[in-house]
């Protein structure tokens, strides 16, 4: 029964007559042996399709096809081709053989013996569309871009009776990113008035809405996904599809036409996975990278590979994708990234890692960038920082704990016993500049604005590179309504890579106050989204979220909402 649901005629009657042949007495045999007749004729008819009617070994040929079949789809790739090779021993031309040996070819990662017997396979038969199909899929898998294009025009060209042929065209049109192409074949199956089987019909239609929503038709997609589920109700890549749908747009991945094992090996996975364990530890990022790039070496494949995961792989292949691009740092994937981060395709976040790479890499500059968020394209900030918890600034053992303690006496609103601490520290390490301007946030906890102020302004003449104290003065100038110059002192720090989760706050609250002295409340919610991305539990989000949604009193009065 399963190998006839499966559509593997000659094993279910391989098994039928062994049911037969032992328990011939049996009160089924008789309804057996009717259904032996009924596949056995129907089996002689596919042979006679083959070229095979008439054939002494006829039906053990067929079991080996089917055996070979049965094999692929479970993965078993190198024993499939055994077998392919056993039955073109006794049929060398044998070309539905020699298709699936090449799909084993494929599976076990050996390109150029896929596309050698897909190639094999036309020779023989130039309208064969099966290796048609098949070589774009290696192709564009290989990196052969044109050889796909060019062999994406000879299967779109050809005609044939057989009802799978516009399946075939379908699959083959959408590994290549064809959509126009992928509704054509559609519309060739409807106008063929061929019946095909209900799993081929739910693929058609599944690929149909897959390149309709592709091209912005989200209804007409919407229609071929219910067609498919009308066809096979489990259709297993329309449901993923449309459940990834369901959620907020700027979480969405869809749509896709097949999942990651479509477009990557699993011994391609595994191999790269088999090289990072051993490489992946704590602050093993350059030894991580360089085994990538070793990986990569190996499968240059892959690198032409990226950018079309990134625009119609599945969830999984896309972040694959990303994660490869993020550890190997090469030139290629990096302009991949910088090209995905400006696209349409795939969530948000994903995107947003893409851009904050990408400007890390110098392909795009920092700040404002027009970017496709929530459905729709919008301004926002990138600057491709680098946030971190380590130390910023080192101290001995005797004065660590001092500081320690300072801070949070100063953070729990005792100003004078933090200045206290501050000063014994202070008189260990009198150049530590943090502890200088804890000092200042000691003052200003006392109320000592003036003390403060001079501390900070000694700090800046001092050191004038320092970040706390560059925003520190950003602001007095903003109380000063010299907007220029608090713009001068941080514009600088805009072109810092790596920072303290603590100098990136203080960062943001500057930008912050300057946007809103300037009456760009726009600018100000960017940066504020921006601080919220990267620091979500920071204490000071509410009280700035206040302040940017309600404009002040200076505001109104200017006119400015």
């Amino acid at each position: 029964g399963a190998y006839l649901l499966n559509g593997r005629p000659a094993l279910a009657l391989r098994t039928l007559q062994r049911f037969v042949d032992r328990w011939g007495n049996d009160p089924r045999a008789g309804e057996v042996r009717a259904t032996i007749a009924e596949v056995g004729e129907g089996l002689d008819e596919m042979l006679a399709e083959q070229g095979l009617a008439g054939a002494a070994d006829g039906r053990l040929l067929a079991e080996q096809h089917e055996e070979v079949q049965a094999l692929l789809n479970e993965g078993q790739f190198a024993r499939s081709r055994q077998v392919a090779e056993q039955l073109l021993q006794r049929r060398p031309d044998f070309k539905p053989a020699l298709n699936n040996m090449s799909l084993a070819f494929f599976g076990e990662g050996n390109f150029d013996q896929a596309i050698t017997t897909a190639q094999r396979v036309l020779s023989l038969d130039p309208d064969n569309y099966h290796a048609l199909g098949n070589l774009i899929r290696f192709y564009v898998l290989a990196g052969h871009h044109a050889d796909a294009l060019a062999s994406a025009e000879r299967l779109k060209a050809l005609q044939s009776s057989a009802p799978d042929l516009w399946l075939k065209k379908a699959e083959a049109l959408s590994y290549l990113g064809d959509d126009a192409g992928v509704l054509d074949a559609l519309h060739g199956a409807q106008q063929s008035g061929k019946d095909t089987d209900p799993r081929s019909q739910a693929l058609l239609s599944h690929l149909a809405a897959v390149a309709a929503y592709r091209l912005g038709k989200e209804k007409e997609a919407r229609g071929h996904w219910q067609r498919a589920f009308r066809a096979m109700p489990g259709c297993e890549p329309a449901r993923a599809n449309v459940e990834d749908l369901a959620q907020p747009v700027g979480k969405r991945h869809a749509p896709w036409p097949f999942a990651m094992p479509n477009w990557l090996t699993d011994k391609a996975v595994a191999e790269l996975v088999r090289r990072l364990q051993p490489v992946a530890r704590p602050g093993g990022d350059e030894a991580v990278t360089g085994e990538v790039r070793r990986y990569l070496e190996k499968h240059p494949e892959l690198v032409a590979l990226v950018p079309v995961l990134f625009d119609r792989g599945d969830p999984a292949a896309r972040k694959f994708a990303l994660r490869l691009c993020l550890l190997a740092e090469t030139p290629e994937l990096q302009r991949a990234l910088a090209d995905f981060a400006l696209s349409q395709r795939g969530p948000d976040e994903l995107r947003l890692q893409a851009v904050e790479a990408a400007v890390r890499a110098g392909l795009l500059p920092s700040g404002a960038q027009r970017l496709f968020l929530d459905g729709q394209w919008r301004e926002t900030l990138a600057f491709g920082f680098e946030l971190h918890g380590e130390p910023i600034q080192r101290h001995s053992p005797a004065v660590e704990p001092l500081a320690r303690q300072a801070l949070d006496a100063i953070q729990s609103g005792d100003g004078e016993r933090g200045e206290r601490l501050l000063r014994k520290a202070l008189q260990l390490e009198p150049d530590a500049v943090a502890l200088r301007n804890n000092l200042a946030m000691a003052y200003q906890a006392q109320g000592r604005m003036h003390e403060a102020e001079a501390e900070i302004r000694a700090i800046h003449a001092d050191h004038p590179d320092y970040l706390f104290g560059r925003v520190n003065m950003s602001q007095f100038y903003v109380r000063e309504g010299r907007l220029d110059k608090a713009q001068e002192m941080l514009y600088p720090l805009l072109e810092r890579r790596r920072l303290h989760f603590t100098e990136f706050s203080s960062l943001c609250m500057g930008q912050i106050n300057l946007l809103l002295a300037r009456g760009q409340r726009e600018g100000a919610s960017a940066w504020l989204g921006l601080w919220e991305q990267g620091c979500p539990d920071h204490p000071g989000l509410a009280e700035w979220h206040r302040r940017v949604r309600r404009p002040t009193w200076l505001h109104k009065l200017a006119g400015i909402r």
